[in-house]
C-alpha cells in the first residue's frame, strides 16, 4: 500500500503537478509542495465536489459537507454548529494551541460522522479516550501524538479496521494486549512502550510494518514475539539490550525485511548484535545509542546502508576508517561521545557518496583533518557543541560541492576564526553559499 502511495507521487512529480523541496538521503521523497496557483485551483475543486474543505476560521457558518476536513483554527467552533456531517471520512487538527475535547464533542464524533476513517488529533488534551470512540468502527488512522493520554476507557480491538495508531509523546507506558487481535494494524507508533499481558500465539497473517518505539522489558515478547514479526520495516527498542542478547539476537535474525532499525539503551551493543544488524538485507537505516568496541568490518556491512547515526558509541579512528568505506552512505550522525578520539582524519576518497555530515557532543575532539578527495558529494556540516575542537577542519576548502554549514553552541575563540574575511579559518569556508551560526 505504501509502495503504491509512493508510486502515485512519484507520478504527480513527473507530471510537474508536485514540486519536490526536498530529498531523503537514501534518495526517497521527504517534502513536497505545489504551486500558488495549482493549490488555490485544486482547494477550490475540492470545495465545490466535496472531497476537502480546510477550515481556517471563515469558514465555521457555512454548512460544511465535505468528506475530508482540515481544521487550522479551533476544533471547537467547528464542533460547536453541530452540523452533522454523514460523509465525513478525515478530520485532521493542525491547530497550534492546545484543547481540551469535552464529553459532549466526542459523542457528536461518534453519532454524527459513523463512517470517519481518519482522526488525528495532535496536540488536543484527550487525557482519556472515552467509550464514544468505540462507535467509530471504521477508523483506519487514530493519531493521538502529545495529547497527554493516560488511558483507554474501552477495549482496542473494538476499532477492527484500524491500521495506524499514533500515541507518540502521551502517558501511556503499556500497550494494551488487544491490539494484537487488531489484524488489519500495520503500524504502531509509541514512545518507549513496555508490551505486557498475554501475546497471540498465532502472528503469521499480521502484517505489520512498523512497532517503534518500545521497550526491551516486559513479558518475554522478544523471545516469543519479535521474530514472529516478519513483515517489519521499522522498528524501535530501547533499554538494557545486554540482557536479551540471545534473544534479541535471534529475532532481528529473521526478521529479513527490515529497512529502519533503532535500538537504544545504557548498556553496550554486543558484537553479535551489532554483526547480524550491519548486515540484514535490507537495512538502510540504522541508529545505534550505546557503547560498541568497533564497528563490523565493511565487508560484513550491507552496502545499501544510506543513514547512519551513532550515539554514546566511544569509537576510536579505526572506526571511522570503516564508515569512510562504506559505499552507499548518504547521512553520518555522530552525535554525543560517539567518537572519542582527539584526532579525526577523512581520508582521500572516503565517504563518496555522503551528502550531510553531522557532528554534536564530542567532548575529546581537538583536531580535524580532510584529505584532498575526501566526501566529494558533501552539502551539508553541521557542527554542535563540540567544546574542544581548536578550528575548522583543515582541508575544509576542498570540499567544493559544501552549500551549508551550521555552527552552533560552540567558543568564541572558534567563531572568531570564521569571521568574514578578517578569520584565519576564513579561507576554508569563503566557497560556502550558507553559513548559520548561533548560540
Amino acid at each position: 500500500m505504501e509502495d503504491v502511495a509512493e508510486d502515485f507521487l512519484e507520478e504527480l512529480i513527473d507530471r510537474c503537478m508536485v514540486q519536490v523541496v526536498e530529498w531523503r538521503y537514501d534518495g526517497r521523497i521527504k517534502t513536497c509542495r505545489i504551486h500558488d496557483l495549482l493549490r488555490d485551483l485544486a482547494m477550490s475543486e475540492a470545495k465545490e465536489c466535496k472531497f476537502l474543505e480546510i477550515l481556517d476560521g471563515d469558514t465555521f457558518h457555512s454548512m460544511i459537507r465535505a468528506r475530508r476536513i482540515a481544521v487550522h483554527t479551533s476544533l471547537h467552533m467547528h464542533m460547536s454548529l453541530r452540523h452533522p456531517n454523514p460523509h465525513l471520512r478525515s478530520l485532521l487538527r493542525f491547530t497550534r494551541s492546545p484543547e481540551s475535547l469535552w464529553r459532549c464533542q466526542w459523542t457528536y464524533i461518534s453519532d454524527y460522522h459513523k463512517l470517519l476513517r481518519v482522526l488525528d488529533l495532535q496536540g488536543a488534551a484527550v487525557h482519556i479516550l472515552p467509550k464514544e470512540t468505540r462507535e467509530l468502527i471504521h477508523l483506519r488512522h487514530l493519531g493521538l501524538r502529545n495529547t497527554g493520554l493516560k488511558r483507554f476507557s474501552f477495549s482496542i480491538n473494538n476499532l477492527s479496521k484500524l491500521q495506524t495508531l499514533d500515541i507518540r509523546a502521551t502517558k501511556i507506558s503499556r500497550i494494551p494486549y488487544e491490539i494484537w487481535e487488531i489484524e488489519s494494524l500495520r503500524h504502531l507508533y509509541f514512545h518507549r512502550t513496555a508490551i505486557t499481558g498475554r501475546l497471540p500465539v498465532h502472528v503469521s497473517a499480521m502484517n505489520l510494518r512498523t512497532l517503534s518505539t518500545v521497550s526491551i522489558y516486559g513479558n518475554g515478547w522478544v523471545t516469543d514475539f519479535l521474530g514472529k514479526l516478519t513483515n517489519l520495516r521499522k522498528l524501535g527498542i530501547e533499554g538494557y539490550l545486554v540482557s536479551q542478547t540471545e534473544a534479541l539476537s535471534t529475532a532481528l535474525g529473521k526478521l529479513r525485511s527490515l529497512e529502519t532499525l533503532h535500538l537504544e539503551g545504557p548498556d553496550p551493543i554486543s558484537d553479535r548484535i551489532l554483526r547480524l544488524i550491519f548486515n540484514l538485507p535490507n537495512i538502510y537505516k540504522l541508529h545505534l545509542s550505546g557503547a560498541m568496541m568497533k564497528l563490523p568490518d565493511p565487508g560484513e556491512i550491507q552496502p545499501n546502508l544510506t543513514k547512519l547515526s551513532l550515539e554514546m558509541s566511544q569509537l576510536e579512528q579505526d572506526s571511522f576508517v570503516t564508515m569512510e568505506k562504506l559505499p552507499n552512505l548518504k547521512m553520518l550522525r555522530l552525535l554525543s561521545n560517539s567518537f572519542c578520539g582527539k584526532e579525526m582524519v577523512c581520508s582521500s576518497g572516503g565517504f563518496p557518496k555522503l551528502r550531510c555530515l553531522e557532528v554534536r557532543e564530542l567532548e575529546k575532539l581537538e583536531e580535524w583533518r580532510i584529505e584532498v578527495e575526501a566526501m566529494p558529494g558533501l552539502r551539508r556540516l553541521i557542527i554542535h557543541n563540540c567544546e574542544n575542537l581548536k578550528m575548522i577542519p583543515e582541508g575544509l576548502q576542498y570540499v567544493t560541492t559544501l552549500r551549508e554549514m551550521a555552527i552552533e553552541g560552540m567558543p568564541d575563540e572558534f567563531e572568531a576564526r570564521i569571521e568574514q574575511d578578517s578569520g584565519s579559518d576564513w579561507y576554508k569556508v569563503e566557497h560556502i553559499p550558507s553559513i548559520v551560526i548561533s548560540m
